[in-house]
């Protein structure tokens, strides 16, 4: 009878464990994350990006790579404005609290900004709480995690010949 308890004991810790990984895993913020907005039409971009796929211009885009480990974030920034004429980059880190993370980001152009990201049902809501200075983070966007592997259509492949 012991040993039928103990095996029982043991079965159920590992399936309960196996889930609590699980369901970390689930809300894990790490990974590259991407979002962008993009012209509609060839005559909103610039004179010298009008023979380009819309795609590989973005009127405004923002990448994030974040690291978890534990309750802890690290993390790097990319950000296009003004159909590439604006790049800022950077690196940030911060606490989880639930679903949430603040930090403060600084940008190349010597503005500042306090960012909220919230993880919810595999969606990264960016929120720029307060700001100050020139910079160009955005207000509020929902990036999309990228799958292992996958581009924005804008940044260019190493292998394809320029």
């Amino acid at each position: 009878m012991t040993r039928r308890l103990r095996f029982t004991s043991i079965f159920f810790f590992l399936l309960f464990a196996s889930i609590a990984v699980n369901a970390q895993s689930r809300r894990s913020f790490h990974g590259n994350w991407n979002w962008a907005e993009y012209a509609t039409d060839e005559s909103e971009l610039p004179p010298a990006y009008q023979n380009m796929d819309l795609k590989d211009v973005p009127r405004y885009a923002v990448d994030l790579t974040i690291k978890q480990r534990g309750n802890k974030i690290s993390g790097d920034f990319g950000i296009v404005a003004r159909y590439l004429a604006r790049v800022d980059e950077g690196s940030f880190s911060g606490t989880i609290k639930g679903s949430t993370v603040t930090f403060r980001v600084k940008s190349n152009f010597g503005g500042s900004a306090t960012i909220q990201l919230t993880l919810r049902n595999n969606k990264l809501t960016w929120k720029n709480l307060k700001s100050s200075g020139q910079m160009y983070f955005p207000d509020e966007i929902e990036l999309r995690r990228l799958m292992r592997g996958e581009k924005p259509p804008y940044v260019a492949n190493d292998d394809e010949p320029f």
